[in-house]
C-alpha cells in the first residue's frame, strides 16, 4: 500500500509538471512511462514479493474492467459531449480516483486513436508490467534462472 500511496504523490507531481489544457500524446506517454518505471523501481526498493505485486496488478486490472465497460465517460470528456447513462455511475467515479496512477492510459489510447481497443491494450499493458516486474524482482537473486522466475 505504501508503494501505491507513493504512486499517487508521483502522479500528482507529474501531472502538475506536464499539465497542458489540451494535453498532447507525448505528455500522457511521459506520465505513463514515468509511473510505470516508478512502480517497478519502488517494488524493487521495498523488496516486495513478486507474487504480491502480481496479485496487486491483477486486482487493479479487474477494477479497470469496470472503467473499460464505462469508457464512454472518458470519451465524453475528450469530445466534450454528454455521455450515455453509465452502467456503474458512482463506482466509475470512485474507481477513477482509486486508479489514478494508471488512468492516464486512457489519454494515451485516445490520442493514438485506439480508444475503442482499450479492452485489448489495457490488459496487455498490465500483463507486460507483470512480466517486467517479475523479471526485475528475480534479477537480484543468486539462483536466478530463466526457468525459475515465474
Amino acid at each position: 500500500m505504501l508503494i501505491y500511496f507513493l504512486m499517487f504523490i508521483i502522479t500528482g507531481i507529474l501531472n502538475s509538471i506536464f499539465y497542458t489544457p489540451y494535453g498532447s500524446n507525448s505528455d500522457a506517454g511521459v506520465i505513463l512511462i514515468c509511473n510505470t518505471i516508478c512502480f517497478l523501481v519502488l517494488s524493487k526498493i521495498f523488496k516486495v514479493n513478486k507474487n504480491t505485486i502480481t496479485k496487486l496488478l491483477v486486482i487493479i486490472l479487474l477494477l479497470f474492467a469496470i472503467l473499460i465497460t464505462d469508457k464512454d465517460m472518458f470519451y465524453s470528456n475528450y469530445v466534450q459531449c454528454t455521455p450515455d447513462p453509465l452502467t456503474f455511475p458512482i463506482l466509475s467515479c470512485i474507481l477513477y480516483f482509486v486508479l489514478l496512477p494508471f488512468t492516464v492510459i486512457f489519454n494515451v489510447l485516445y490520442n493514438l486513436n485506439l480508444f475503442d481497443l482499450s479492452f485489448v491494450f489495457i490488459p496487455a499493458y498490465f500483463i507486460i508490467v507483470i512480466f517486467i516486474n517479475r523479471l526485475i524482482l528475480s534479477l537480484g537473486k543468486k539462483d536466478f534462472k530463466i526457468n525459475n522466475w515465474y
